[in-house]
């Protein structure tokens, strides 16, 4: 009776010899049994759980990544259109950019699909220069940022040497630089620099933008925070910052968050002597 109504802690815990006896045994290596499988279906319940959060996660990572160069992609397919050849100059700038963000969003796509079939992603580091990564990622939201009618003002020292993946520091320096253009005042310029400074190699974005208090600068880097829900972008799901953290936690660099005088500034720096010391390694 305590076993139909649940209670699977329940022994019998006399002795005897005869089938009786057997048949007390018998019933307590049942219940043994019954109890080890519920813990088995247990454990894999929790475990699918956590494969379908983690399947979302990605599904809203990736979707998110998606959308950057597609919105590139258009805002410069618009323009030609508008333009013609009119201007030879950016004519030809505009199709190399189409160029190159189709070719980077089939390279997703095809990350896309090896991970759908469960193949393991190799992640080898590549001795990149993030300093000419971030000034292609500068000019070519420069047209997204005209858009807003906002600017954006570079200066960025060459080389800026680290051991990462090329696509991935992208994909940092596009989230940055594509919430510094939807989360700024109207009409604003935007600052972008990488220095090397005290043996780091630092990125720094700047925009003036409305105070952010101290609640919300502390979660702004969790998933689907959304700290400007006031004018957030449509179809953005709070993932930006998420990813740029996953990114600079990835290559064990450092990131910052800071507003003050009207001002967001993002500041990642990366440990000049991790990089020396992968060099080494290679």
């Amino acid at each position: 009776t305590e076993v139909k109504n649940g209670n699977l802690d329940v022994r019998i815990r006399f002795k005897r010899k005869d089938e009786i006896g057997r048949l007390a045994d018998n019933f307590n290596d049942m219940i043994d049994q019954i109890s080890s499988q519920i813990n088995i279906i247990k454990k894999d319940r929790d475990h699918l759980k956590e494969l379908h959060k983690q399947e979302k996660l990605f599904y809203d990572n990736i979707t998110h990544e998606l959308k950057t160069p597609l919105t590139s992609i258009l805002g410069y397919a618009e323009l030609i259109r508008a333009n013609g050849e009119s201007d030879r100059v950016f004519f030809e700038k505009g199709i190399d950019h189409i160029i190159d963000e189709s070719k980077r969003l089939h390279a997703m796509v095809l990350k896309l699909l090896e991970v759908s079939r469960n193949n393991v992603m190799k992640n080898e580091l590549d001795k990149v220069d993030a300093g000419l990564i971030l000034q292609d990622v500068c000019e070519s939201m420069i047209m997204r940022a005209q858009r807003y009618k906002k600017s954006i003002a570079y200066d960025i020292d060459k080389p800026l040497i680290v051991f990462a993946q090329g696509d991935r520091i992208r994909q940092l320096f596009i989230n940055l630089i594509d919430n510094a253009i939807k989360y700024s005042l109207s009409f604003s310029n935007i600052s972008v620099k990488g220095l090397h400074v005290d043996g780091k190699i630092r990125f720094i974005i700047e925009n003036p933008s409305d105070p952010i208090d101290a609640d919300q600068l502390s979660r702004l880097f969790q998933p689907f925070y959304l700290g400007h829900s006031k004018d957030w972008e449509k179809g953005s799901v709070g993932l930006g910052l998420s990813i740029v953290k996953s990114i600079v936690d990835e290559f064990e660099g450092s990131i910052s968050l800071v507003s003050q005088h009207e001002q967001t500034i993002v500041t990642v720096e990366f440990d000049c002597l991790k990089t020396l010391e992968a060099e080494k390694s290679v």
